[in-house]
């Protein structure tokens, strides 16, 4: 996982020029547009295997436009942008998620906040008829959940990798009873035989 991360980063030239963060926005921004082209490059491999009817910038397009016009070049192009705005976009809340919660996890978080996404958009958007391309088969749907999962898990790597960690620092020290030598809530007197 790593591995592949780093790659799409190195590939992206980001790592040198952004280097660590603090803005909380920023760092979800980036960790969703990191998030947004894994789950691009799998919605396509998924799509050119036949694995699915549609790809992610299709299902965006046709927010836009109607289902016969999908296919067009310049259709798509702007489904596509639709679909990283959506993606970026996402990835603030799941930053803020994990400040709250700390980033210990983040993967396991990760990929359920990406089913939660695969949940909200999806499927309230097909109940919504946000959607002019309604995919019909059951092995498109779970695509499309297993392309928000991913999303989900380097959308969480991003954060973690771009986040400086004074970020989530106290947000950690408070999960565990005892890290790194620092105070606790342990160690205030509520719980007097707690061994050091």
């Amino acid at each position: 996982m790593n591995a592949i991360f780093s790659m799409i980063v190195k590939l992206l030239g980001l790592t040198n020029r952004l280097g660590k963060m603090r803005d909380l926005m920023l760092i979800g921004m980036m960790g969703g547009f990191i998030g947004t082209v894994a789950m691009d490059l799998m919605s396509l491999l998924f799509y050119l295997t036949r694995k699915s009817e549609n790809t992610l910038a299709h299902i965006g397009g046709s927010m836009i436009v109607g289902k016969s016009r999908i296919g067009q070049r310049k259709n798509t192009l702007l489904g596509q942008i639709w679909h990283m705005i959506t993606g970026i976009g996402l990835g603030v809340p799941i930053m803020y998620c994990f400040n709250k919660t700390g980033i210990n996890n983040h993967r396991i978080k990760g990929a359920f906040l990406g089913a939660v996404t695969w949940g909200l958009v999806y499927g309230l958007g097909a109940k919504l008829k946000l959607y002019a391309a309604r995919p019909r088969l059951t092995k498109s749907h779970y695509s499309y959940l297993l392309t928000d999962i991913l999303y989900g898990i380097f959308t969480a790597e991003a954060i973690k990798q771009f986040s400086d960690p004074e970020v989530f620092q106290d947000n950690i020290t408070n999960d565990l009873p005892f890290y790194e030598g620092k105070t606790n809530r342990y160690e205030s007197g509520a719980n007097e035989s707690y061994i050091h």
